[in-house]
């Protein structure tokens, strides 16, 4: 699975990039492909149609925009930032708040299962 993060404030590659954390940026898409981090950008376009219609995509968030330089995609607990030209992965010790039990957790520790504390 690959979760998609969108910048809650983006500035699409002009200046210093968010730091990757729950204050900067929100879960707005679960993609269920196993193929490379690059699928997360093309299935999260607003092309022809708005992307949460496109099959292998569980829309978090309703309204979104295009996956756009500066997103966060996480696969196999590794987070990739977009770049202007494909992707790099960063440090992802941030934290994230569990919306099922409010837990604060590591994104290191989060499986395709979920949070650790309740798939335990």
């Amino acid at each position: 699975m690959i979760k998609v993060y969108h910048a809650i404030k983006p500035n699409f590659g002009m200046g210093e990039h968010p730091e990757f954390n729950e204050t900067n940026f929100e879960l707005v898409a679960e993609i269920n492909d196993d193929s490379s981090i690059s699928s997360a950008f093309t299935m999260t376009q607003n092309l022809d149609r708005a992307w949460k219609h496109n099959a292998g995509v569980k829309a978090i968030k309703q309204e979104c925009r295009s996956t756009s330089v500066g997103d966060v995609a996480v696969k196999d607990g590794k987070a990739h930032r977009c770049e202007m030209f494909g992707w790099s992965e960063i440090d992802q010790k941030e934290y994230f708040t569990c919306e099922d039990c409010g837990t604060k957790v590591n994104m290191n520790e989060v499986t395709d299962d979920g949070c650790p504390h309740c798939t335990g």
